[in-house]
């Protein structure tokens, strides 16, 4: 009988050297890039509101996400904190960028490393952390590659892909986006390679698309059936609310919306952290060689293997990578609404991925089967420099996501001292104010931002943008009087006693309180009727019609 050990030092010893080498490299690089995730606590718009897990909560289901909250539960626990969630989120990528690897049959143990690095740098990791949700978000997304996984690799797979494809829309639908582009990768490359012929590869299409169609449709009836049991409905949310209500008008706004954001992402390169475009010749030229590469590698490919002769062959291939930027974007569609945040557009990595595929492809019929002897200097030194310059664009890709998110965590940084510690003069403010007692209420008053909590800086506008905004993930997390009470109560250690709803409601119609200056300034802060008035911003006088 064989110890528990001995099985699994067998059990590792079977694992390719490649996944291997994706696994680490991932958990490696992943950790050294979000250390200081890891080692503090920061708060976004979002994430300063759910310090603690309400296990009744609807919230999540609202969003489309019924599995969400208990994977929540079993993967980041009841209190939110960067401990836990930073080191699950990149055990999944680790293990996302193994089963890529091995499902896209990446040989090199170079661009296996390379694969791994990609994954957790691409910076909608640094956007999920800010949101500390991470850890949930990338459970869907290794969801999404093993029901890739095993869908390819037995016969009957596809059962078990259905199975845990609904599980990953469950969780966060964004990542179908990942399963359906690594379906339509495997299919390129199996015909690239000529192992696939192309009634299979017809076949073996229509059999991913039922997966993920069939996967679709389970995950739309679950989430009805919960809807009507909790008796609530989708919010307003990115277009969640508008899952499966389409129309002939509807997507064909859509589909073009999504090529068109994927698109502006590759051709003119997005720019990080912020939500709308810009051309940044860094970003755009890297991606057009990125591009340009992964056509040159697969062109070579299909010339040596001779398959460009076979039309059906080509066609077919062209007709799957045209396909391909709407199956990375799937979100847009599902949900109708192109307006995809960094979150949302993981699944574009898989384009820097084809990248890495395509050159081991090449490196594999061209240098390791049959070499180099047979070629001219001048077409050696292409092979060689186009191999080399892709190494360049990958260390130079990773590069600038590592600064880029380690400079996004700074500014968060940055954001939250000057919050917390404006949050200290704020609270002493009302405390030394000559009308306050613990039991007086108090009101926060304004229709926008409280204006003495939004930090503007010139120092990371690179970051953040001119207009102090940006990407939604690095907005000032003081955006309503809601998150300056958290602010408060757990940052502070102030829980002053407030009052309700209503009479905040009333006491913005109260002509004293609207010709109030804005907090700090002098009589910001007053005593009205019983309650202590703080008025953070403008109120917006509502006419009536």
């Amino acid at each position: 009988m064989i110890s528990l050990s001995n099985s699994l030092c067998h059990l590792w010893g079977k694992i390719s050297k490649q996944v291997k080498t994706a696994f680490i490299a991932a958990t490696v690089i992943g950790l050294l890039a979000h250390i200081t995730f890891l080692t503090n606590r920061f708060f976004n718009h979002d994430s300063i509101l759910y310090t603690l897990i309400d296990p009744n909560s609807t919230f999540f289901l609202q969003q489309g996400k019924w599995l969400s909250l208990f994977m929540n539960r079993i993967v980041q626990g009841d209190i939110t904190t960067s401990g836990i969630i930073v080191p699950i989120a990149l055990l999944f990528l680790g293990l996302t960028a193994s089963f890529t690897v091995s499902i896209l049959k990446i040989k090199s143990p170079v661009w296996s490393a390379v694969t791994g690095g990609f994954l957790v740098l691409f910076p909608s990791v640094a956007c999920a952390n800010v949101y500390e949700s991470s850890a949930v978000f990338f459970s869907a997304l290794l969801l999404s590659a093993i029901a890739v996984y095993v869908t390819i690799r037995w016969k009957y797979g596809f059962i078990a892909g259905v199975a845990l494809l609904t599980l990953s829309f469950g969780v966060y639908s964004v990542f179908s986006g990942y399963a359906a582009g690594l379906f339509l990768l495997y299919l390129i490359f199996s015909l690239i390679s000529g192992d696939t012929s192309v009634k299979d590869a017809l076949v073996k299409g229509l059999k991913y698309l039922a997966v993920l169609a069939i996967s679709a449709l389970l995950y739309y009836i679950i989430l009805q059936l919960l809807l009507r049991i909790q008796h609530v409905s989708l919010m307003d949310y990115r277009g969640i609310d508008n899952i499966g209500k389409f129309s002939i008008s509807s997507i064909s706004t859509v589909l073009y919306e999504s090529y068109r954001k994927v698109y502006y992402f590759f051709y003119y390169g997005i720019f990080l952290y912020r939500g709308y475009f810009e051309i940044e010749p860094i970003f755009r030229y890297l991606n057009w060689l990125s591009i340009g590469l992964t056509l040159f590698f697969c062109g070579c490919v299909l010339i040596k293997k001779g398959i460009i002769k076979d039309i059906g062959r080509t066609v077919l291939i062209v007709l799957l990578v045209v396909i391909f930027p709407l199956a990375i974007h799937a979100i847009a569609i599902l949900g109708q609404n192109a307006y995809t945040h960094w979150i949302m557009c993981y699944p574009f990595v898989l384009v820097y991925v084809a990248l890495l595929a395509s050159v081991d492809s090449f490196e594999e019929i061209y240098v390791m089967k049959d070499g180099t002897k047979a070629y001219s200097n001048k077409v050696k030194f292409i092979f060689k420099s186009s191999t080399i310059l892709t190494l360049v664009i990958a260390t130079l890709l990773c590069r600038q996501w590592f600064f880029t998110t380690n400079q996004a965590y700074e500014y968060i940084r940055y954001q939250n001292q000057n919050a917390i510690a404006k949050g200290i003069m704020f609270t002493n403010d009302i405390q030394n104010d000559e009308e306050y007692n613990a039991n007086v209420p108090i009101a926060f008053v304004g229709d926008g931002g409280p204006i003495a909590f939004q930090y503007q800086t010139n120092d990371f506008l690179v970051i953040h943008g001119e207009d102090g905004i940006g990407y939604t993930g690095f907005n000032g997390a003081i955006i309503d009087s809601d998150r300056l009470k958290k602010l408060l109560t757990n940052w502070i250690g102030i829980d002053f006693k407030y009052c309700n709803t209503e009479l905040v409601t009333a006491l913005t119609t109260n002509s004293v309180v609207i010709d109030m200056p804005i907090y700090p300034s002098r009589g910001s802060i007053k005593l009205i009727d019983g309650v202590l008035v703080v008025k953070l911003s403008d109120i917006q006088i509502k006419q009536n019609k």
